[in-house]
């Protein structure tokens, strides 16, 4: 038997936590927001600049209007 700790923050989970469990990781997590700070680091993402003018050519994205369109 081995204690739970939650996968982002790795604090000891409890009863009096928020608990959350992610099927597809297969982890548990001391609530919903170390859960979605988890997820989003395990899937890489970050915010996106749209002053960024390179970074717009390298994704070959265009805005018209104020909306992104993939090129």
């Amino acid at each position: 038997m081995h204690l739970v700790k939650c996968s982002q923050c790795e604090n000891p989970i409890t009863t009096e936590d928020e608990i959350e469990y992610s099927a597809f990781i297969g982890d548990y997590f001391c609530s919903p927001k170390c859960a979605l700070v988890y997820y989003i680091d395990y899937m890489g993402g970050t915010p996106f600049d749209i002053y960024d003018k390179e970074l717009i050519k390298e994704r070959q994205i265009t805005i018209k209007d104020g909306k992104l369109y993939k090129r």
